[in-house]
C-alpha cells in the first residue's frame, strides 16, 4: 500500500513539474514599443502568460545593422499570469551619438522563457518625434502673424 502511495505521488511530482516546464509566454509585439532618449531607450514590453505567476529573467538587446550587440539588459521578474506590460531601461551610453539616423535599421532581440524574438526599432518606435507650435492667442489685420514651430 505504501508503495502505491508512494508511486502516485512521485507521478503527480512528475506531472506537475512537466507541466510547468510547458508555459507558454508569448510577446505581443504590435502593443510593445520603444522610447528612446538621450541615455536610454524604454522598452515596453507586453507579454502574455497562460500559465500561473513566476520568475523568469528578461533579456533584451540592441543589434546594429551587422547583428553587432550595441547594449543589453537581463533583469528577473515576476511574471504575471495574463497579458501584463514590463517596462525595462536599456542603458544607450553614447549610441545615439554614434548611430544617430541608423537607429531605426537596429533590432530589439528579446528572449524570456521560452519566447525568443527579434524586431525592428523601427516598428516599435510609436512616435518619432514631438512637434509644438506656439501662436499668439489673437490675430489683428494689417499685421505679421508669427508662429513658433518646435520639433
Amino acid at each position: 500500500m505504501k508503495g502505491k502511495l508512494f508511486l502516485a505521488v512521485v507521478v503527480c511530482l512528475f506531472l506537475n513539474l512537466t507541466a510547468q516546464a510547458q508555459t507558454k509566454i508569448t510577446v505581443n509585439e504590435e502593443k510593445s514599443s520603444i522610447v528612446i532618449n538621450e541615455q536610454t531607450a524604454d522598452v515596453s514590453l507586453v507579454l502574455n502568460n497562460d500559465a500561473n505567476s513566476f520568475n523568469d529573467r528578461i533579456t533584451l538587446e540592441i543589434l546594429d545593422e551587422e547583428n553587432k550587440i550595441r547594449s543589453q539588459i537581463s533583469q528577473s521578474q515576476r511574471l504575471k499570469k495574463g497579458e501584463n506590460t514590463y517596462k525595462l531601461a536599456l542603458p544607450l551610453g553614447d549610441l545615439m551619438k554614434k548611430a544617430d539616423d541608423k537607429i531605426v535599421w537596429y533590432r530589439l532581440h528579446y528572449r524570456v522563457g521560452n519566447a525568443d524574438g527579434t524586431i525592428s526599432l523601427s516598428e516599435l518606435i510609436k512616435v518619432i518625434f514631438e512637434l509644438r507650435i506656439a501662436t499668439a492667442e489673437y490675430v489683428f489685420s494689417g499685421l505679421n502673424y508669427r508662429i513658433r514651430i518646435r520639433a
